[in-house]
């Protein structure tokens, strides 16, 4: 046997046996779906949802085609966020694409609103920190995420950390939309663009927590 075969058998033996990473669109399901009830079930206690909203469901199908697409837009961003955590030969935007274009679709939605509301003008609802809520309920669950995350390998934790916190911040930006007033430039201004500025937690979150 030559030094380099001996070599090569060294390190092979060397090795320690790993198990299989998690399932992450699994994990992400969970992480998305036990997030969506605690958030709900702590909004509901700091001040009661819209009293209308289930009405509004069932009266308006714009606006439960723009609820149903909200919950499917929060999943996928869920799932895209936990496949940061498997290394793959493709961005993370390639592998985010369906769900980043179902996010264009649903803000697009809002966008048309300005033009044609989905419902009549109310002030019902109205949560005086709604804004505030969002970056507030995003964190813990962004911590939770990489908690879950540090199971797996990360390459880019700052990046990995980023995408986490969008998709927890988007969490609550559409609770709002059933507990807050609903108004287009309300829901674009005061619920979506704090689950954008949830990004900046995420990736320092994600900097401090998945460093190896």
């Amino acid at each position: 046997m030559s030094d380099m075969e001996r070599t090569i058998r060294t390190l092979v033996d060397d090795l320690t046996p790993t198990g299989r990473p998690p399932d992450f669109g699994r994990l992400a399901m969970a992480w998305w779906f036990i997030g969506l009830l605690v958030i709900g079930g702590v909004m509901a206690l700091v001040q009661p949802f819209r009293p209308s909203f289930v009405a509004q469901l069932v009266a308006s199908p714009r606006f439960a085609f723009e609820t149903l697409l909200g919950l499917v837009v929060c999943a996928g961003m869920a799932r895209a966020a936990f496949a940061s955590g498997i290394p793959d030969v493709r961005s993370q935007w390639q592998r985010a694409r369906v769900a980043l274009l179902l996010l264009a679709v649903w803000l697009g939605l809002f966008g048309f609103a300005l033009l044609a509301p989905v419902l009549a003008p109310s002030m019902a609802g109205k949560r005086p920190f709604c804004h505030l809520e969002v970056v507030v309920y995003a964190a813990p669950l962004t911590i939770v995420g990489l908690l879950l995350m540090r199971r797996m390998l990360p390459l880019n934790p700052a990046s990995t950390g980023a995408w986490l916190g969008f998709a927890a911040g988007l969490v609550p930006a559409f609770l709002m939309q059933l507990a807050c007033l609903h108004d287009p430039w309300h829901i674009i201004t005061l619920h979506l663009l704090p689950a954008v500025g949830a990004v900046a937690v995420g990736a320092l979150l994600g900097y401090w927590m998945l460093r190896k």
